[in-house]
């Protein structure tokens, strides 16, 4: 009978504690009917093929010396059976391949069915797979604590990690740094009802087409929380630029949940969304975040929403984002995305169209209590609603100052159907609202400018 992860420790003193330094010696502890616990003596043991966990057992390793154990760059290290159970600590986990069942992927580990894996001061590194690059879940558990994952990669999809089919990860003061995956997600890649959790963890440099870091798919759920996330890319390069892909840090498709907690996103980069996009009836929600020097060659230099997504940002600081097109700060965009922002500031951000607010194609953002300064932009300096769509800006209770524009410095429209009120008093009755709001100093010909209605009050 498989016993849970958490006592495996406290067994130990039960039953016999294996010492082995060389493969075969591992194998065959492995193998052992009751394993117990094994520890490793050595600097490197190299697999010449994968060590398989049957199902139902548990096997827990540690090494007191970091042991090296190493695929070679031809072998996978572990396969884990249905409803078994693995606990590695203190080892490096190097160059696995997944050479034999590459749509099983992990290059390091494969998790089955109801399996659990519990890595523990593990490093991952040079693992490579078709998905997976270290580490491939599928309907199962794994949980790394202390751990560092780099230079990991996958063909496909999740760079590090992936966790398909109702799978569970949790990630708890790790490192993943300079991974990357063809298609989506450079760390991680959770689809099908997964549900990550990450916490106190630092992503920097990972890459990927779509989600640098990490890409959230069909109905699952991230939450990342005191989490770092510093120059992560989403896009393949090529001739002309880093182009097409989609959330530099975060990307999330089909239903996809992120939650975001006190965490900071900096200098990530992507062709939309330089943080975090979301497409798809994606959901977005930060809170206590920072979000700075991000960029994206199209729009949403942090946050970019379509196709009836929605974001609720509170508490937030964006500042010193940018893009080519619209939507320094945050773009919503495509048939009736939503947004709210509220108690944030949106600091010095650039764009060609709302230098930190673009809402476009039937979409509508709500902005209250926020401070709008030093954004710049060729339309709208703080603000652009593109009007021809019918789309919808309200602002209450909120400062916009020394914004600057080529045309309207606080806000701008291009829509010919716009009537537009600023006063204290009187809610306006369609597209854009402004109430309760301190505008001043801001930097064009006309403060707020309606085109091609003028301004009513």
């Amino acid at each position: 009978m498989r016993r849970p992860l958490v006592a495996v420790l406290l067994l130990a003193v039960c039953h016999h504690v294996a010492s082995v330094s060389t493969f075969a010696d591992l194998e065959k502890a492995v193998d052992a009917e009751d394993a117990g616990m094994i520890e490793i003596t050595g600097s490197e043991i190299i697999f010449p093929r994968q060590i398989e966990v049957g199902g139902g057992t548990t096997v827990s390793i540690e090494s007191y010396v970091q042991t090296t154990l190493s695929g070679g760059g031809s072998t996978r290290l572990f396969f884990l059976h249905k409803n078994s159970a693995l606990n590695l600590h203190g080892v490096n986990l190097i160059r696995g391949r997944d050479a034999t069942c590459l749509w099983c992927g992990g290059g390091a580990i494969f998790v089955s069915l109801g399996g659990e894996l519990l890595l523990h001061s593990v490093r991952l590194s040079a693992n490579s797979a078709e998905i997976g690059g270290a580490i491939s879940a599928l309907s199962s558990t794994v949980t790394a604590i202390g751990c560092t994952m780099t230079a990991n990669s996958a063909f496909v999809a999740g760079g590090v990690i992936y966790a398909g089919g109702n799978s569970n990860v949790t990630a708890n003061n790790c490192n993943m740094n300079s991974n990357t995956a063809y298609s989506g997600g450079g760390a991680f890649f959770v689809e099908g009802d997964s549900i990550l959790l990450a916490t106190n963890c630092s992503m920097t440099s990972n890459t990927a087409a779509e989600g640098g870091a990490i890409l959230a798919a069909g109905n699952s759920n991230v939450t990342v929380t005191h989490c770092t996330m510093v120059s992560n890319s989403a896009g393949r390069q090529n001739v002309w630029h880093l182009a097409q892909g989609a959330g530099g840090a975060l990307h999330l498709s089909y239903n996809s949940t992120v939650t975001a907690n006190d965490c900071t996103m900096t200098s990530n980069y992507a062709g939309s969304g330089g943080a975090v996009f979301a497409g798809d009836s994606s959901t977005v929600a930060a809170s206590h975040c920072t979000m700075s020097s991000n960029s994206a060659y199209y729009d949403g230099g942090a946050i970019y929403t379509s196709d009836g997504s929605t974001f609720v940002v509170t508490h937030c600081t964006m500042s010193s984002n940018s893009v080519l097109n619209g939507g320094g700060a945050v773009k919503a965009d495509g048939r009736t995305s939503m947004g709210t922002v509220t108690h944030c500031t949106m600091l010095s951000n650039s764009a060609e169209s709302g230098g930190a607010v673009s809402v476009e194609e039937s979409s509508t953002v709500t902005v209250t209590k926020c401070t709008m300064l030093s954004n710049s932009a060729v339309k709208g300096g703080a603000v652009h609603v593109h009007g021809h769509s019918v789309s919808t800006f309200e602002a209450t209770s909120c400062t916009m100052a020394s914004n600057s524009a080529q045309l309207g410095g606080a806000v701008y429209t291009d829509g010919v159907d716009c009537i537009h009120r600023l006063c204290d008093t009187e809610m306006p009755v369609f597209q854009l609202a402004v109430a309760h709001c301190d505008i001043h100093s801001n930097h064009a010909d006309n403060e707020v400018l309606i085109a091609p209605a003028p301004l009513v009050c």
